[in-house]
């Protein structure tokens, strides 16, 4: 999930670079204000279970 949320910053409030994280951290805390705004939620296009089948490689449980 965080990495989907740096994904669209990149795209809707990072167009460039940025030197310093003085000049960052402004332009980031509008766009976060702005989100927590509107609600923003992200739509996930599968089912936990799809999920879980799709990545148990990566993350084998107990019960493997």
């Amino acid at each position: 999930m965080a990495e989907t949320d740096m994904g669209i910053m990149h795209r809707q409030c990072l167009p460039c670079r940025l030197d310093t994280q003085n000049t960052l951290a402004p332009q980031v805390a509008v766009w976060e204000s702005t989100r927590n705004a509107k609600n923003a939620r992200i739509h996930w296009t599968f089912t936990l279970a799809v999920a879980r089948q799709k990545l148990r490689k990566l993350y084998p449980s107990i019960e493997d």
